[in-house]
């Protein structure tokens, strides 16, 4: 996972607020307040906040923390968490089942998303032409594979809000120009047509892989529409870039409203839910915000079928002995999100040397979850070492 620890985890506090505020002092029971307190207006089932306040929310609430800063990815929010309510007021099974079905394809598209980070480079020193191709590139990815199924699982939702019984597989065959512009001409929402382009989503996908682009002097063209209604749009480099950020912006909204709406209902939704997987940073970015909660530092994390191993760097002066305990409970934690047939957590001062290191078989851990055997035999069957002389870890924070 060297993409995930270059882009996501050496950059340490600045790339993660949840950290930043652990390294100023923020206590595990005060990150715990202030998330309940930010998604309790979110919540109906407020047990399930409590419980996942710090294992899944964490995360969460630096995405709900970037929609609040947009006000494209708030309308997003706000329309996509509109429609999902409305739809299970009128019938909540359906709702539930059209929302698990979509998760599948769902979280293909956030895979894809992953790509995208992992691919991004700087532009400002690209040429035009490179430019315009970049940037059309993502636009296209992001729409076509990121965006289109939560779109998709948005129509489902405002059909069945409408009286319908939908079924999310019925909706596959239709085309994206199809699902955007009945959720445009119904709601009205401002996010199938942002900005004063008044251009579709479909559209500037279509623009993209169609490769329906040009260069002219220091102005980017795109085409767009049926040949006999083609319409032309121009556009200044900043404003193309423009245009990324709102395709992003109302991801990110969408996204997030549906995600939250999922957590809250999931015991009603999870009956409904099959064979859903998602690519591994997906759950270890969750899991590396729930450490910065407790003052741990991620620096690096490596996660195959046979191995998941983690290296934690301590930035709270408290009692030694007690934070290697604590760090060792991160060994069941790291394995309940990846399954690996060995984990590994190890423990590392401030400096970046590792102090103790922790690590159990897939299978202890399998037993200990499944209730199997209490917690003095899963302990017992760790292995526990801690160094004399601290040895330096060779991964950056």
């Amino acid at each position: 996972m060297k993409e995930f620890r270059d882009k996501v985890l050496r950059g340490g506090a600045s790339t993660n607020p949840i950290l930043a505020l652990a390294q100023k002092g923020l206590s595990p029971a005060e990150f715990k307040t202030q998330i309940i307190e930010a998604f309790a207006p979110y919540f109906t089932n407020h047990d399930l906040l409590e419980r996942f306040a710090i294992d899944v929310l964490p995360a969460e609430a630096v995405n709900l923390g970037k929609v609040r800063s947009s006000p494209v990815a708030q309308i997003a929010f706000d329309h996509a968490r509109a429609l999902y309510l409305s739809s299970e007021r009128r019938h909540r099974e359906a709702a539930y089942r059209c929302f698990a079905h979509a998760e599948t394809y769902v979280a293909a598209g956030r895979s894809e998303f992953w790509s995208l980070c992992y691919l991004e480079r700087p532009t400002n020193a690209l040429g035009l032409h490179e430019f315009k191709h970049e940037i059309f590139r993502a636009i296209g990815t992001l729409v076509e594979s990121c965006l289109q199924p939560i779109l998709r699982d948005l129509l489902g939702q405002l059909r069945i809000s409408r009286g319908r019984d939908v079924e999310y597989e019925a909706l596959l065959p239709l085309p994206l120009g199809n699902i955007v512009g009945k959720l445009h001409d119904v709601t009205g929402s401002e996010i199938y047509a942002f900005g004063p382009w008044a251009v579709r989503l479909n559209q500037w996908r279509n623009m993209a892989q169609h490769y329906r682009t040009s260069v002219r002097g220091d102005r980017i063209i795109g085409w767009y529409g049926e040949p006999s209604h083609e319409k032309t749009i121009e556009l200044s480099r900043d404003e193309l870039m423009s245009v990324l950020r709102s395709c992003i912006a109302v991801f990110d909204g969408a996204r997030l409203g549906r995600s939250l709406f999922g957590i809250d209902r999931i015991r009603e939704i999870k009956p409904f839910l099959t064979g859903v997987e998602d690519r591994p940073e997906v759950n270890i970015l969750s899991l590396v915000t729930a450490m910065a909660t407790q003052g741990f530092e991620a620096t690096n994390v490596e996660v195959s079928e046979e191995r998941a191993e983690a290296w934690l760097r301590d930035h709270r002066s408290a009692d030694r002995k007690a934070r290697m305990v604590h760090a060792s409970q991160f060994v069941h934690v790291l394995w309940t999100y990846t399954e690996a047939a060995e984990v590994l957590v190890h423990y590392c001062d401030a400096n970046g040397c590792i102090a103790a290191s922790f690590s159990s078989s897939g299978e202890n851990c399998e037993l200990f979850s499944e209730g199997t055997i209490d917690l003095a035999t899963y302990v017992n069957r760790m292995s526990f070492k801690v160094f004399d002389q601290n040895i330096e870890t060779g991964h950056e924070a």
